[in-house]
């Protein structure tokens, strides 16, 4: 069995080393503060050999060809990537938010037959709550029940924020 040695595997060999890190973090459960320190001491020579190469590439490449195309979008994408270095609180991947979208996309087209662009704007925005509790490891159900009663008291946009999903263990402590 040969070994590949080719430009996508080197650039394969690269990410799975990120994620070697990701895993580490992970497994190890670290805190935000402390992914952040250990993303900083060892994703930051990867990320610098995977730019070093993209920006050796362009130069090689033909801008229209499909690998032109798939590195200049890389490149043009990159503070972006950068800004999982930042925050230990990001991920690398934006595998999770897949996920968590996958409902919606596969009943969008039941949502065409919504009967009001009123109804649909509401859909969307128990849909975006309910995803946002998930996020937050919340029970929608109790998230739900425990806001919707807290919300007629509500008279500034601080108290709203309070009832916000990521708010409510802490709304749920006060009780």
């Amino acid at each position: 069995m040969s070994k590949k040695t080719g430009m996508a595997d080197w650039f394969i060999k690269q990410i799975q080393r990120l994620a070697k890190i990701e895993k580490a973090i992970t497994t190890n459960e670290l805190t935000s503060e402390q992914a952040h320190t250990y993303r900083n001491e060892h994703a930051p020579d990867v990320i610098n050999k995977i730019k070093a190469k993209l920006d050796e590439l362009q130069d090689k490449t033909a801008p229209q060809g499909l690998l032109g195309k798939a590195i200049n979008y890389t490149l043009s994408q990159w503070p972006k990537l950068l800004k999982y270095l930042k925050d230990g609180r990001l991920d690398i991947s934006n595998n999770k938010m897949e996920r968590a979208i996958k409902p919606f996309a596969v009943g969008r087209k039941n949502w065409l037959f919504a009967n009001s662009t009123n109804g649909a704007h509401a859909a969307a925005n128990i849909f975006s709550l309910i995803e946002t509790c998930k996020a937050h490891q919340v029970d929608p159900y109790d998230w739900l029940r425990n806001t919707l009663t807290k919300i007629p008291a509500c008279e500034t946009l601080e108290q709203y924020e309070k009832l916000m999903p990521f708010n409510f263990k802490n709304i749920a402590a006060d009780k």
